[in-house]
């Protein structure tokens, strides 16, 4: 049989997928803890410089209702606009915050090569076909402890290679507004138009190529084989070979996750309702509404990651390929 046949089909990737989340659901919480630390630290590290340019964030927030982000941004632009502090003060807090921003950072990339890792792993020792769900078993306090310290590193620079490619994609698209604009102030505003919507098509498709690529070398970087460029280049060469089945599963997962935030959206309208301008309420139906957004996203990452797991993963022969 062939190698082509003995590649594994989108579908009996996402039922590995699945048996692999059933497996390892403690992964699940780990996600959450991610979500809220790491969010939790980066709102602090802007408090911080909120603060430091004479915005109270408590003193303000006990006192404003449900639109308190635009009255607390009204309120910064007024503060740097009548007395703008002086730079030689913000050295301290800048400081501050890029510490808080660097221990989010360094937490991230634990966490994320913890679940990464595990998932890797149990998708290698599971075998072939298609096994029960305890064939996919790997979690543990221990070994996650071990994946996210012995993985850390390839991660923390491949998170770095990933927002250097998104930083060049991004002067890409400055680069493209700003020739639109100028052809457009000429003497014909036709060709600035043309020239920004024929490059937009170019644009949406390399950055759609970009998350397929970060998908696939987020598990790359797990498997042995090299580092961070070398699982950058398996990563381009499975998205070349297998970019039908990719984007099947990365549709999938999408479609997952917008009837998720679907299935709860009446909930938001209905605690903004209720919660009027009582600021407890809402900050509490808000806050077990990100909850359950947030268990569902880790549901959808953990099946993405065990999938894409199970794709890149190179079957046995005489595997045959499905779906």
């Amino acid at each position: 049989m062939s190698a082509e046949h003995n590649r594994r089909g989108p579908i009996v990737c996402l039922q590995r997928g699945l048996r692999s989340l059933r497996a390892n659901w403690e992964l699940i919480p780990v996600l959450v803890v991610q979500s809220v630390l790491t969010t939790g630290l980066m709102l602090a590290g802007f408090f911080i410089l909120l603060t430091a340019v004479g915005v109270s964030i408590v003193a303000r927030v006990r006192d404003l209702g449900t639109a308190w982000p635009r009255q607390l941004a009204e309120e910064l632009a007024a503060s740097l606009e009548t007395a703008p502090p002086a730079l030689i003060s913000l050295v301290a807090p800048l400081i501050a915050a890029t510490l808080v921003w660097t221990l989010a950072f360094g937490l991230y990339c634990y966490l994320q090569a913890g679940v990464v890792g595990l998932l890797a792993e149990a998708e290698a020792a599971a075998g072939a076909g298609l096994p029960g769900w305890r064939s996919f078993r790997s979690f543990s306090v221990a070994a996650f402890d071990l994946r996210g310290r012995r993985l850390f590193w390839p991660y923390f620079w491949f998170n770095h290679l990933l927002g250097a490619v998104v930083l060049c994609w991004m002067l890409l698209a400055l680069g493209l507004v700003a020739l639109a604009v100028g052809l457009a102030t000429g003497p014909d505003v036709s060709a600035g138009v043309a020239v920004g919507c024929v490059g937009l098509v170019p644009l949406g498709l390399l950055l759609l190529a970009i998350a397929l690529w970060s998908m696939l070398a987020t598990v790359e970087v797990a498997r042995p084989g090299g580092g961070v460029w070398a699982a950058s280049r398996r990563a381009l060469a499975t998205l070349r070979r297998r970019l039908g089945a990719v984007l099947v599963i990365w549709l999938l997962v999408l479609a997952g996750w917008m009837a998720w935030g679907a299935a709860l959206a009446p909930l938001r309208w209905g605690a903004a309702i209720a919660a009027g301008d009582r600021m407890v309420v809402w900050l509490g139906a808000r806050g077990a509404l990100m909850l359950a957004e947030v268990l569902g996203y880790g549901v959808m990452a953990v099946v993405l990651v065990a999938t894409l797991a199970a794709l890149v993963g190179r079957p046995p022969a005489g595997e045959t390929g499905a779906g």
